[in-house]
């Protein structure tokens, strides 16, 4: 509000110099309205850019996008003079802030990485929770364990992972499909259970059709998961034999 009001009294005050300056007789009220607002719009949409700035990346992300759903954007705000105090926007910010609210994650619980598939059978690790900003930190492919820091209604969680400890931001699901699972517990060994949803073999490594496709399907993983599993109960038994 500062920097509109400076901004109002500046071209009030530019407005006064050029009554002061033009003489009467040349005056037309269309020319002299036309020409304040073509130097009170360069100011407004300067003070709106201010106060666009100050909010988050991840708030001013969401604001977009969902302007951008009804066929606009934040940058054709600015361009209006419109700044997020703007009580047309209202039901748009209550919106983003129910999505950007967070929940403190459980770190005593054990979560793993899920029902990634190829091309790209793994989850990212970013610095920022977006994937239009930031950048990746690691890739985690499935099975690799974490604890949960932070939840977020939008889907990105804050995360840790036990193996190396490093933190970022992880995209926990896309609509009802699950990229982060809970919960596994750690052994006397310190190595988790296995989920049912990992098969035996590491996805981001399946080439073969077959392979492709149980990595495709949980269920197709439940079942390698249970046929590894008895092949390695035979195989010992076979050992214990000799």
């Amino acid at each position: 509000m500062a920097a509109g009001g400076m901004c109002f009294r500046i071209c009030a005050g530019l407005f006064a110099l050029f009554l002061s300056v033009v003489p009467s007789a040349a005056q037309n009220v269309g020319d002299v309205m036309r020409l304040f607002g073509g130097m009170l719009q360069p100011a407004m949409r300067e003070a709106a850019r201010a106060e666009w700035q100050k909010l988050s990346q991840a708030e001013l992300a969401c604001i977009d996008q969902s302007l951008r759903r009804a066929g606009t954007s934040v940058g054709a705000a600015i361009n209006a003079g419109v700044t997020p105090a703007d009580e047309r926007l209202s039901n748009i910010r209550l919106a983003c802030a129910a999505a950007l609210s967070e929940a403190v994650g459980d770190p005593g619980r054990v979560y793993v990485v899920a029902n990634t598939t190829p091309p790209d059978a793994f989850l990212s690790l970013r610095s920022e929770p977006s994937t239009s900003y930031g950048y990746r930190v690691a890739t985690m492919p499935n099975g690799t364990r974490l604890t949960v820091l932070r939840q977020r209604s939008d889907g990105w969680w804050l995360v840790r992972i036990l193996a190396t400890g490093q933190e970022g931001w992880a995209l926990s699901r896309i609509g009802g499909k699950p990229f982060i699972e809970c919960c596994v517990s750690p052994n006397q060994n310190g190595t988790a259970n296995q989920t049912a949803s990992q098969p035996s073999f590491d996805c981001t490594k399946a080439r073969a059709p077959d392979e492709v496709a149980i990595c495709s399907n949980p269920e197709l993983a439940k079942l390698d998961t249970r046929r590894a599993f008895a092949s390695s109960r035979s195989s010992r038994r076979g050992l214990n034999g000799l």
